[in-house]
């Protein structure tokens, strides 16, 4: 398989996907499956860093592929950071999410180690909720 899905930390709060060699559309077909069973119990965001950096090719369909995926994307507030050193692939990533996910916040990264250091600022929407109801609380005293 051309792209392995994995929990990139203890918490379960971000997944990596790492993509290599030729990959196809089923290939993303099996990684959503295997995203959606590690998900499917979660009700909080899950945040993403997709690793091509290895990546060799591009499948025949993927950009009408990628379209109906972004659909599927929830609308947790979630981080993407895609690791790449392709200018032409920052490029087109960013010209795609912002068409077709433009609330979707996507960093473009060099390596794992600033991909995971995004993450580091980004507080748990969890967390967040739990201090607007706790602030909300304390305005109602």
């Amino acid at each position: 398989m051309g792209i392995t899905v994995k929990w990139d930390n203890k918490d379960e709060t971000v997944l990596c996907y790492e993509v290599k060699g030729q990959w196809t559309l089923e290939d993303v077909d099996a990684a959503v499956e295997e995203t959606h069973a590690m998900t499917e119990n979660i009700t909080y965001g899950v945040h993403a860093i997709i690793d091509i950096r290895n990546s060799r090719t591009i499948a025949d369909g993927v950009l009408v592929y990628l379209r109906k995926a972004m659909r599927l994307i929830p609308d947790f507030d979630s981080v993407i950071c895609v690791v790449t050193n392709s200018t032409e692939v920052r490029t087109a990533v960013k010209m795609y999410m912002r068409i077709f996910k433009p609330n979707l916040t996507v960093y473009m990264v060099n390596s794992m180690n600033s991909a995971r250091r995004k993450f580091e600022d980004v507080t748990p929407l969890d967390a967040r909720l739990e201090a607007a109801e706790q602030e909300t609380e304390s305005l109602a005293s």
